[in-house]
């Protein structure tokens, strides 16, 4: 809820730069929105310690580090299961 005007104004401005950033060079992208998204996807060498991994979405993300509802370990161990 906004306690002013200037409040709800000051979202929308953010909102719209933040608009701008998105499927751009330099900016962002959202894989699931747009495909193109692929094509500017960050990778890296994965090093031989590594021993677990998992691609998780951002909601499982918000199980870990919002609600701490479980450690990313324990995210693995599940998904490992």
């Amino acid at each position: 809820m906004f306690t002013s005007i200037a409040q709800a104004a000051g979202l929308d401005d953010e909102i719209t730069a933040h608009a701008a950033c998105r499927y751009r060079i330099g900016g962002y992208w959202v894989a699931g929105a747009e495909p193109e998204a692929a094509r500017h996807a960050v990778t890296e060498a994965i090093t031989p310690r590594l021993h677990r991994l998992a691609v998780m979405t951002d909601g499982v993300a918000c199980v870990a580090e919002d609600y701490q509802e479980v450690t990313w370990g324990g995210l693995l161990d599940v998904a490992g299961k």
